[in-house]
């Protein structure tokens, strides 16, 4: 059984690499700027995508601003990053990031160790 927790995460993040892992592809990112999380992430983090379409499309050495989920199973032993097909992915650009700032005010990160400029 998988528990996906409702709560989105939105950021800023530079893909560093893509790895392909069975039938699973690993993102190393970078956090740059947190807009809404409810837990804490670290400056870099993996994100995992169940599939190897690469949809949505991200490239290495690339900034993005993603809207994901968190993804723990049952026995809450795997708890990762999930990069959907059909997950918010857009290249970062200047005006999405200051339409996104009001976001902080409003949903409020809980750890802000995250908040790194780029």
């Amino acid at each position: 059984m998988t528990i996906y927790l409702s709560t989105a995460i939105v950021f800023r993040a530079k893909v560093l690499e893509k790895v392909y892992h069975g039938e699973e592809t690993r993102y190393d990112i970078q956090i740059i700027h947190t807009y809404r999380n409810r837990y804490r992430l670290e400056h870099r983090e993996f994100l995992w995508a169940p599939n190897k379409c690469d949809c949505p499309f991200l490239e290495e050495g690339h900034q993005y601003v993603l809207m994901l989920r968190r993804h723990i199973n049952y026995e809450r032993t795997l708890n990762r990053i999930l990069l959907e097909e059909d997950s918010y992915a857009q290249p970062y650009r200047a005006r999405e990031d200051s339409l996104l700032r009001p976001l902080e005010e409003l949903c409020g990160n809980r750890d802000t160790r995250t908040q790194f400029r780029g």
